[in-house]
This record gives structure tokens, sequence and C-alpha cells, in this order.
């Protein structure tokens, strides 16, 4: 049975809805100039308000650049602030104003290695990425532009009344959204048929047996495993790609080389290769990576609450099991 929402929370979510339709047809109407303004304005309204927000990241900072100082982290929270509301609007401007024509004027495409790229060409390929710059672009400039529709599984809102708007934003480019439940059985199938699909590999999820632990800056979380699963069943590759903010409100889509991945490598591993693929990007340029989320939710069983982890982190019977199975797997 649901549990019953409290009334603040009721209300909340009523708020949410009318915000979220308002946004949706008010937004696209705006030119791309006059949007970089708006979400200039609106992050700094969410940076000022959204106080719980804020304690998250700094604690997540502090824990990874343990060296910075006050001001430079408060600058870089306030930024993310500004990545984090361009990336919301972004989803809500496309619709009406980003298609196949047009889509140059917003987005080039960068190369680790060329060659290797166009080798994949049409056929299957699980991307990976991160929680870093409008993220939400990656796979629907790519729908847009290209012969591939990629499926994507998507978390439900807390709210639940915004899933559906969301989930229209997403699938106006042919993107084709599915939910978390029978979620690998549907994928593995689109994968064996040549599909495509894309994955956020900094996504914590609930310790089970579809989550593996990474290392994320030194810190361990729980992520999934469902990429690592697929590449190992379908052998289509994993390709990591991320969107890069430029000052003009333009993206940089940089593709990396196809991961290498050993015939015996663990789900783990694969999971671990393709973090390590976007760290030093984020550690070099960490404002448009989304540190107001709590990336390290579970505390290792060695460690004592609020020392070597942020001090919303604590300890996990579930995610203890994962590391026991893990460590004597090893």
């Amino acid at each position: 049975m649901a549990r019953k929402l409290s009334l603040w929370k009721r209300c909340r979510f009523r708020l949410e809805v009318i915000g979220v339709r308002i946004a949706i047809v008010a937004v696209p109407a705006l030119s791309r100039p006059a949007m970089l303004r708006v979400a200039r304005a609106l992050s700094l309204v969410a940076f000022w308000v959204d106080g719980r927000g804020r304690k998250i990241a700094a604690e997540n900072l502090g824990k990874v650049f343990p060296d910075q100082d006050p001001e430079a982290r408060r600058r870089v929270i306030r930024e993310a602030y500004w990545h984090q509301t361009m990336s919301a609007l972004d989803l809500m401007w496309a619709p009406r104003n980003l298609t196949a024509e047009n889509a140059r004027q917003h987005v080039r495409y960068a190369f680790e290695d060329k060659d290797d790229f166009d080798a994949i060409g049409d056929d299957a390929v699980i991307w990976v990425t991160p929680h870093y710059g409008t993220f939400e672009w990656l796979s629907i400039e790519w729908a847009l532009t290209q012969n591939t529709k990629p499926m994507i599984v998507a978390e439900d809102f807390r709210n639940p009344a915004l899933t559906p708007f969301f989930t229209a934003l997403r699938e106006f480019s042919g993107i084709t959204i599915i939910p978390q439940e029978r979620a690998m059985v549907r994928l593995l199938k689109h994968v064996k048929r040549g599909g495509q699909t894309a994955f956020l590999t900094d996504l914590r999820v609930k310790p089970s047996k579809a989550a593996t632990i990474i290392e994320c800056f030194g810190l361990k979380t729980s992520v999934t495993i469902l990429h690592a699963f697929l590449a190992k069943q379908t052998g289509a590759p994993i390709l990591p790609v991320i969107c890069l903010p430029q000052r003009d409100g333009s993206y940089v889509f940089h593709f990396h080389r196809r991961l290498a991945i050993p015939q015996d490598a663990s789900p783990q591993e694969i999971a671990q290769r393709c973090w390590d693929v976007f760290e030093r990007t984020v550690r070099d340029n960490p404002a448009p990576w989304l540190w107001m989320y709590k990336h390290w939710r579970y505390l290792p069983v060695e460690e004592t609450p609020g020392t070597g982890y942020p001090e919303y982190a604590s300890h996990s019977k579930a995610f203890t099991e994962m590391e026991t199975s893990l460590s004597q797997s090893s």
C-alpha cells in the first residue's frame, strides 16, 4: 500500500506540476540568448533557496577537493546550479527549437579517435556518460540527426505526476524511454537486434543484484551493472561520450574511444572503467557535474560516519553484503 503523503508534500507536488506546465509552454518561446539569461537568473534563485542542495554540494566538494578554499568551492557550487538549470531548461526548449537541420548550430562533435567511431556506424552500441552539462541532449541530438533511436531506462520522479511530462520531452526526437521494471530483458532484446542504448555511469542505485561498487574520486558508491551485463551478453561496444558546455550556450560532444574490455573482465571492472574515462574531466572542470546529488550515500563497513565520507553517508546492510560478496569473488 502506498504511503499517504503529508499535506505539505501534496501541496508541493501540485505546485511542481503547475510550474512544469508553465515552463513547458514558456521556455520554448524564448530565443537562445534569452533562455541563457533566464537560466542564469533562475540558477541564482535556486542557489540561494536550496540550502539542502548547497550543503550536499559543499560536503561532496570538501571530500573530493579537500584543499579547495571556501570561496572557490562556493563559485563551483554556484556554477553547478547554472549548469543543472540549463540542463532542465534545455530539455524543455529542445522540442520546438532543436532540429536535425539546426543541430550543428548548438552542438559540435569532437573525437578521440574518429576512425574508431566511424567503424561502429549504425551498429549496436552502448553509450555511457555522466551527469555532466546538458547530458540529456546527447541522446536527443543523436536521435534527431542519425539513423538510430536509442532505448533508455529512466527513473520515475518522486513526484509521479511529473514523469509523463519529462518522458514526452525526451521522446520527441524518437528516443524510447522505458521504466526500470523488466528493463534488462527489453534492453537485451533491443541491443541483440542491433539497437543502441545509453546509461549514466554515475547514477547511484540501491545495492542489489543489478548493482556493483565502484570507486568515484576514491570513494565507494553503488552503480548499475546493466551496461556491463549488456556488453558481455551481446558483444556490443561501450562508447563513452561526455557533453562539454561552452560559454556561448552551445555544447561539444566529446566521443572517447570504445572501451577496451578484457574478455575475462567482471561487471564491476567494466563499470569502473566506464567511470574512470570521465573522472579526469570532472576533476579538471568540476562545475558542470551534479554536485548537489548524494553520490556517496552508502558508507563502507570500515568507515566511521562523518570522517572520510560526506555526513549524509550511512551504513547499509545491503551495501555491506555487496562489499563482502565482491571481496570474496576477487
